[in-house]
């Protein structure tokens, strides 16, 4: 939104969004395609809060009524790659839910875990993100994933953050995590080698198994990773709102 109220000098996404209804000869088509995705995979409460639905369906017409595409999601938080990304996170199950599940990795026991001289060394760092097709949701559309994940390349976050609830941990989405400030990519890669040894382990997983239409998950978006497994075919939908 930032960017496009740059550009385009408007003062609300209500205005932008009417004027992409409109069809505006001044917004650039590739804008409006963008503004349309996102309008379609997001919906209002009659309260009038704004949900994102989480599903690979589409209407008759072949357009996108979900976020993700069908299949597995991997590891990742929301808004991975952006320095304003969502604290917390509300997750609803509305349909086909039963064979699914949401995982969710905490890195909290694992910073604890690390040797002091390693932990000081992380408390340190900066990650660098940049969007890698393919690396979230195989078959997922790149431009909206993008925007939602990391529009900017190189954007720079520290590894080691406090969540809301005063707990420091790990902010590392590896979808796209990239290198680190200050290192060659050589070296970088070493040490999220050494990250990914020992912190995805059983120990620091949670599946939830979801039982009914209506679980409703709260989970922690700073340093808790999450990711989506189903064994079912019909599509799933989920709804999440930040």
């Amino acid at each position: 939104m930032y960017d496009l109220f740059k550009k385009y000098t408007v003062v609300s996404w209500g205005e932008f969004v009417r004027r992409v209804i409109r069809d505006d000869a001044c917004i650039e088509e590739t804008d409006k395609m963008l503004v349309r995705d996102f309008l379609g995979v997001h919906q209002s409460t009659p309260e009038g809060i704004g949900i994102t639905r989480v599903s690979g369906k589409k209407d008759k017409n072949g357009n996108r009524l979900g976020l993700f595409d069908e299949g597995e999601l991997l590891w990742h938080s929301n808004e991975a790659g952006n320095l304003i990304f969502t604290p917390g996170v509300a997750l609803l199950a509305a349909e086909n839910v039963i064979g699914s599940s949401t995982g969710f990795l905490q890195t909290a026991d694992y910073y604890e875990s690390i040797s002091e001289v390693f932990r000081s060394e992380l408390d340190e760092m900066v990650l660098l993100h940049r969007y890698t097709p393919g690396k979230l949701n195989p078959g997922l559309r790149d431009d909206l994933a993008r925007t939602n994940m990391c529009p900017v390349d190189d954007a720079e976050i520290p590894i080691v953050i406090q969540s809301p609830g005063g707990i420091k941990g790990l902010h590392y989405p590896v979808n796209t995590v990239h290198g680190i400030r200050g290192m060659s990519k050589k070296d970088s890669d070493k040490v999220f080698e050494e990250i990914n040894k020992h912190l995805f382990l059983d120990k620091y997983i949670f599946d939830h198994w979801y039982k009914n239409k209506g679980d409703l998950l709260l989970f922690d978006n700073s340093i808790t990773l999450h990711r989506r497994f189903r064994e079912c075919s019909k599509p799933l939908v989920l709804s999440y709102s930040t």
